[in-house]
């Protein structure tokens, strides 16, 4: 799924940011992210400020992946091996509903 999403979404977005640059030949050549999982450190779930239909959650993500992605650009090519992320996630459930699966919808940035 992601190197599909990769290869359809961002490269072009990549390829159209580059054009100012003259390195038009941008290409993802080997997405693999690996066998680590990601880990959530803590979550804070809200129950002031909110509506009665909603449920946000605050989540600590961190992400040392073993991941082994390739691109080229204009036929030199370059590898990112062993990339670290870790940020803040917010996951908003809403609306909130009687029958399963409970949730009519997820938000998450």
């Amino acid at each position: 799924y992601i190197t599909h999403l990769l290869t359809t979404q961002f490269e072009p977005l990549i390829k159209k940011s580059l054009e100012n640059l003259t390195l038009k030949d941008f290409k993802f050549d080997h997405v693999l992210l690996g066998n680590i999982p990601p880990r959530i450190g803590g979550i804070k779930c809200y129950d002031k400020m909110t509506a009665r239909n909603e449920i946000i959650m605050d989540l600590e993500v961190t992400w040392a992946g073993d991941c082994e992605i390739q691109v080229s650009i204009k036929g030199i090519k370059a590898s990112i091996l062993d990339l670290y992320i870790h940020g803040h996630l917010r996951v908003v459930l809403k609306p909130l509903i009687h029958n399963l699966p409970l949730v009519g919808g997820i938000q998450v940035y």
